[in-house]
């Protein structure tokens, strides 16, 4: 289905998934001006009308979203629709929004999910992935995606901290600390250079012990080690 002028659209296949279901209503009640609307999408789940931009594949005005979560990564045919979005938008103007697990149990799982596939879905396709704590915050997701597209001097998007907002994941038991995750942040070090860096037994393991003190260090090389074999 076309994008419809000055509407952002949702995939009503949408309510076929029981974690994904109440975006559609959410959504759909977002806004008193009824900027959205239910459609059947081809390709992506969100449809996100932007008039100032042009891009490729006769996609004019419009990014495109799909959303994902750990339960969706193990299903099959994952890979053909990110290659679909890929293809059908020109490979510009597209995210994945991943949704975390905050529970204990499956923070740690769902964290290397979405390490996994930002390596991998980065590598291949270009396209970038947003971490998503909660469905509630999906619209401010939305719009500062959309905000900073728009403010940038190309069709690329600035990139979004994302890694930056995952770290505290990256931990067996509490949460890492504020402290730390802006320690690591700071040092501008990607999900993929931490994961080499304590994979190193002797010097990277002795700079994170130092760089974040015994408590999160270990938390962290925990967490690589025994995670990283589960999923």
């Amino acid at each position: 289905m076309a994008q419809l002028s000055g509407l952002n659209l949702v995939s009503t296949n949408l309510r076929n998934s029981e974690q994904w279901a109440p975006v559609v209503e959410m959504l759909l009640l977002h806004s008193d001006r009824r900027e959205w609307r239910e459609a059947r999408l081809e390709t992506s789940d969100i449809a996100l009308s932007v008039s100032q931009l042009s891009t490729p594949a006769g996609h004019h005005g419009s990014i495109h979203f799909i959303l994902l979560s750990t339960a969706d990564v193990r299903k099959p045919h994952i890979l053909h629709r990110l290659e679909g979005l890929h293809q059908s938008n020109g490979g510009g103007n597209a995210a994945i929004i991943f949704l975390l697990d905050e529970s204990i149990s499956s923070r740690g799982e769902s964290a290397m999910h979405f390490t996994k596939l930002q390596l991998e879905i980065t590598t291949k396709f270009g396209i970038p992935i947003l971490p998503l704590t909660s469905l509630e915050e999906l619209p401010s997701v939305l719009q500062v995606y959309k905000t900073n597209l728009l403010s940038s001097e190309t069709t690329e998007p600035l990139p979004l901290e994302t890694a930056h907002d995952l770290l505290p994941y990256c931990s067996v038991g509490p949460l890492m600390s504020r402290q730390s995750t802006e320690v690591l942040s700071r040092d501008s070090m990607s999900l993929k250079e931490l994961l080499m860096e304590t994979q190193n037994i002797e010097e990277g393991r002795g700079n994170l012990r130092t760089a974040l003190g015994p408590e999160d260090a270990e938390r962290l090389i925990n967490f690589w080690e025994h995670e990283v074999s589960m999923v």
